[in-house]
């Protein structure tokens, strides 16, 4: 009897253990990819090429040098007031704005202009007293503005930066890097109206004279380089002439910033990287957003199916497509019935010959209820315990009364 409940025992536990989750398969790594030839010359002091999607810097002349921003400090300026202002707000100039030198929408004190079309004349005329108008309305002072810029390029990580008014006019404690314009201006392209407005070539704007002003911009990449997304040019005597603006051929998306270019140069400079750029490196998609990942079992449920949260796309040279893609699924904790849908149990990382390159969110593809048979499975454990119990304790009755009674003693 004993032979016969430890048989019945370990099957009940069979049967409740086979939905267990299997673990993650860790695929192999390979080292080494090929790298890109030497960048091409240009006239610039500084300049970076750099993935418009990542902000990845991917290649740089002096990239990481001190320089005077000039104008493309309102790329910085547009991404501050976008989030801190509202597009149906009025904005009253003050006598400071009117003051500002350089290029200017000739803005008068008192005047009243739309919030919108002041962040069309900021990045597609480059006015600067419309920089100061927008500093002011946002944050009270140019001063205040400029402490908030400083901290909002110091959360994207352009350490190397440090800004004192809102336009870029010249002043030594102004400065910027080639390599921190790029991560400024990714995170400001991710704006909708930013990417609207400096891909804008001509905009019009009613000024409050009654008068109907085109607004040209002067990102002459816009018409003479194919694939142009837009931009934001700058130029001082001391910084020379500037410019951020990026590109798309095929599905990479690339961007240039180029400072203290010389001239007319500035745009054979910034042609030229971009030629260099889509020349040597390429778009990967790792992974779409909803993709299926992997299949899996679910404790107390049925075989789950997870998918990505996250689309992956990464830059890589040219010739890294044929280096092979391998991934590591990394699971927040064992999966276990119930599960909803779009839930999120962990990550998948994905690698490029062995270098980890980004990862994905690992979610829930579908909805995972517990499965009835599994109560059923504890309840056919609890009733074989219990027979099993119950013919123990007949075979013992039955035992006893086989017994003969012992004699009465007299």
């Amino acid at each position: 009897m004993q032979r016969l409940i430890s048989v019945v025992l370990l099957v009940a536990l069979a049967f409740i253990s086979f939905t267990s989750p299997s673990e993650a398969t860790v695929q192999p790594k390979v080292e080494g990819q090929p790298k890109a030839t030497a960048l091409p010359t240009i006239s610039a002091q500084a300049a970076a090429i750099f993935d418009l999607t990542t902000g990845e810097v991917l290649a740089g002349i002096n990239a990481g040098q001190k320089v005077f921003p000039a104008s493309t400090t309102k790329v910085l300026t547009a991404l501050l007031a976008i989030e801190l202002g509202e597009l149906t707000d009025m904005v009253t100039i003050s006598k400071l704005a009117e003051q500002q030198e350089g290029t200017a929408l000739y803005c008068r004190a008192g005047e009243q202009y739309s919030f919108q079309d002041l962040l069309y004349a900021l990045l597609v005329l480059s006015a600067n007293d419309v920089a100061v108008a927008l500093a002011e309305h946002v944050a009270g002072s140019v001063e205040s503005f400029a402490q908030l810029m400083n901290d909002k390029a110091l959360a994207l990580g352009a350490k190397n930066s440090h800004f004192v008014n809102p336009n870029g006019l010249p002043d030594p404690d102004h400065y910027t890097t080639a390599a921190d314009m790029a991560k400024i201006f990714v995170a400001a392209y991710q704006q909708p109206l930013i990417r609207e407005i400096t891909a804008t070539r001509v905009y019009y704007i009613d000024l409050p004279s009654g008068e109907r002003r085109a607004l040209v911009n002067g990102n002459k990449m816009l018409t003479e380089y194919s694939g142009t997304l837009g931009g934001k040019t700058g130029y001082t005597s001391q910084a020379g002439n500037c410019l951020v603006t990026a590109a798309q051929s095929g599905s990479l998306k690339l961007g240039v910033s180029v400072f203290k270019a010389q001239g007319k140069a500035v745009w054979d400079d910034a042609r030229a990287l971009l030629d260099y750029g889509f020349s040597h490196w390429c778009n990967l998609a790792l992974i779409h957003r909803e993709q299926v990942v992997t299949a899996m079992s679910a404790r107390y449920g049925t075989d789950v199916l997870l998918r990505s949260g996250d689309e992956l796309q990464i830059t890589r040279t040219k010739g890294d497509e044929e280096l092979p893609v391998t991934w590591e699924l990394s699971l927040d904790k064992p999966l276990q019935a119930p599960l909803e849908a779009g839930q999120v149990v962990g990550h998948v990382t994905y690698f490029v010959a062995g270098e980890e390159v980004g990862a994905v969110r690992a979610c829930v593809a579908h909805a995972v209820p517990r499965n009835w048979y599994t109560y059923w499975e504890v309840g056919l454990a609890i009733g074989c315990i219990a027979i099993s119990w119950r013919l123990i304790e007949g075979r013992a009755k039955r035992s006893a009364a086989r017994q003969p009674a012992a004699p009465k003693r007299r």
